[in-house]
């Protein structure tokens, strides 16, 4: 087995959104052999791959040792596996449904697995209660050698990283932490200073994309469909990118671009596209 180096805060990850070419929720329109390929052609260190991705990439019966082998051979990683939705309380049907996913990460070579509460805005959650069940699912994934990154949604019942935050503390385990989503972050109602709470070590993965200034009516189809690169919209990245690194943060940088626009181009193009303009963000912010 080809070990891979640990992935960090200069280690970009391409989302599976960011390359898949197909809207949310469908088969990727390009093969994982071309996704890999054009991911490490533009300097990608890791890519991620949903659940259905994982079902389709091997439904031909090719194995996930077969897909880890091929990312390795281009000098990267499976590093991420998506989303697990589960409710405040754990049901046997999300256990089973957790074990699966992280026994495909643990034969990816995965680094995280990512898990957001599936419950709509308004939902009244019991902290004490969700964080039993992120801690159950990180004790999980340690079998597994996985990280486990909770991230929350705009349009979720935890919309924001203090809730997030008091999750996972109250869990309290080692491999646990969060994933933070620019888009989700901003659109959601967190502020820089609520990044000063959290210790550098729960920070798993960031999900970078720019977005315009203002909302749009509905955030869960702009979410899915109008994230911007890097660059061409008007979040505040760089404040983003600055407030995690003052923490001491080493989290690798994902990027995850939702976006009808980038769909339509070629493989290679939105591959290159996003990582330069990625890159260029850190320079900016890191200068």
């Amino acid at each position: 087995m080809t070990t891979q180096p640990p992935l960090g805060r200069n280690d970009l990850l391409a989302s599976f959104y960011t390359l898949s070419g197909a809207p949310n929720g469908e088969r990727a329109r390009h093969s994982f052999d071309d996704r890999i390929r054009a991911a490490s052609a533009a300097g990608y260190a890791a890519i991620g791959m949903t659940l259905f991705d994982v079902e389709a990439s091997t439904a031909d019966g090719r194995s996930l040792e077969d897909l880890a082998t091929v990312a390795a051979g281009h000098g990267i990683s499976v590093a991420e596996i998506e989303t697990l939705g589960v409710s405040p309380v754990l049901t046997d049907t999300e256990r089973m449904a957790a074990r699966s996913m992280f026994e495909a990460g643990e034969r990816l070579r995965a680094r995280h697995a990512n898990v957001v509460i599936a419950r709509p805005p308004g939902t009244d959650i019991d902290l004490d209660a969700a964080a039993a069940t992120f801690a159950e699912l990180c004790d999980m994934a340690a079998d597994h050698d996985l990280r486990v990154a909770f991230e929350f949604m705009p349009f979720m019942a935890v919309a924001t990283i203090d809730q997030a935050s008091a999750i996972v503390d109250r869990a309290d385990r080692p491999n646990g932490g969060l994933v933070v989503d620019a888009y989700h972050f901003f659109r959601g109602g967190s502020r820089l200073a609520d990044l000063e709470k959290v210790s550098a070590d729960r920070f798993v993965t960031l999900q970078i994309s720019d977005a315009v200034a203002e909302p749009a009516t509905d955030l869960i189809v702009e979410t899915r469909t109008a994230r911007r690169v890097p660059g061409r919209g008007a979040l505040p990245l760089e404040s983003l990118l600055r407030a995690i690194d003052a923490t001491g943060s080493d989290a690798t940088i994902g990027v995850e671009i939702l976006s009808d626009e980038l769909r339509a181009l070629p493989l290679d193009e939105a591959a290159a596209t996003t990582a330069a303009a990625t890159r260029e963000l850190l320079r900016q912010a890191r200068r």
